[in-house]
Formats: C-alpha cells, sequence, structure tokens
C-alpha cells in the first residue's frame, strides 16, 4: 500500500466520505469511522464520480459480504442460512444455495450442483425475492451461465422453472 496521511482532511477527503467523529453505515455510533485503505483512493474516488456499472453475480455462501448473517440482514434486509444440515423436508430453498446479487441489492437465491456424470449444471431451484426487478432475469441467466462456464460444464438444466417474471430469460 502506498502511505498516505489519514484520515484525510476534511477539505481534501471526497464529500461522500465520512468526517471523523461522525457515524456511517459501516461504523456504528460508537465505534471509531473506519477509513478505506490509501490504494483504494483511485477507485473510491471514481465510484464518487459516477463510474460504477451494476453487475449480477452469484455469491459463495461464505463470501464476506454474506459471512456474517445478521449484519447483511441489517444493511441489506436479505436473511440468508445455509441449509446444508436443515433435513430436506425443511429447507426452504435448497441444499446449497447461492445468493444472487444484483448491483447494490439482493434479488434472488440459486440452488445449483454440477452433475459430474453428465457434466451438466443443475439448477434445482431459482428463486426470486419479494421485489425483484423482472428486468432481472436475463442477468440472473447470464450469472447462471458463467457459473457453467467456469465450472467446465457443457449445459445447464433447470430442474424447476424459474419465477414468472424471469421465465423468458430463462428460454
Amino acid at each position: 500500500m502506498r502511505s498516505c496521511a489519514w484520515p484525510p482532511s476534511a477539505a481534501s477527503a471526497p464529500s461522500a466520505w465520512p468526517r471523523p467523529g461522525t457515524s456511517t453505515a459501516t461504523s456504528p455510533p460508537t465505534a471509531t469511522p473506519a477509513w478505506p485503505p490509501c490504494d483504494d483512493l483511485p477507485l473510491l474516488e471514481r465510484l464518487e464520480a459516477g463510474d460504477w456499472r451494476p453487475r449480477t453475480t452469484l455469491l459463495s455462501p461464505f463470501d464476506n459480504l454474506i459471512i456474517n448473517r445478521e449484519r447483511t440482514e441489517r444493511l441489506f434486509g436479505f436473511s440468508f442460512r445455509l441449509e446444508i444440515y436443515v433435513p430436506k423436508t425443511a429447507r426452504r430453498h435448497g441444499y446449497y444455495v447461492l445468493p444472487v446479487l444484483h448491483g447494490d441489492r439482493f434479488i434472488g437465491r440459486v440452488d445449483p450442483a454440477l452433475d459430474r456424470k453428465t457434466g451438466h449444471l443443475v439448477v434445482h431451484a431459482v428463486h426470486a425475492e419479494p421485489g425483484a426487478p423482472s428486468s432481472a432475469g436475463p442477468a440472473v441467466a447470464t450469472a447462471l451461465q458463467e457459473l457453467s462456464t467456469f465450472l467446465g460444464a457443457t449445459g445447464v438444466d433447470l430442474r424447476r422453472p424459474p419465477p414468472e417474471a424471469w421465465r423468458s430469460a430463462f428460454a
């Protein structure tokens, strides 16, 4: 990391950054504000200037964004539970479910598994969260195709129809 003075002076810090002594979404009122590493300054300046292109991706259940389940629910309103130890009849979403992150929102979950015999990515279920945009269907389908490619699968098999609002994207 390059060296820089932290915390920055109020004059040099971008307007969206927290000021010393203030609370932020990442710092509870009783905590010391968290400052980004100096190497991230150019990225943060680009983000503040509007240079951000949202994408849709599938997250591991162990991704740092969701590993702290309470924080994820508090910040995003997204309740996530890994159900691999839950009896099959009691699972709500599936065995090894991957959250769907669409830009800065959690919009769904998928329950995929690689069938090594057929070489296909089997998608047991696709779930949309309440309020998920219907326009996200193609992005969710693309994210599943990207996972398939990453795994070296030769195809994607849907075992149940996706949510109605996204169905045309999976045709």
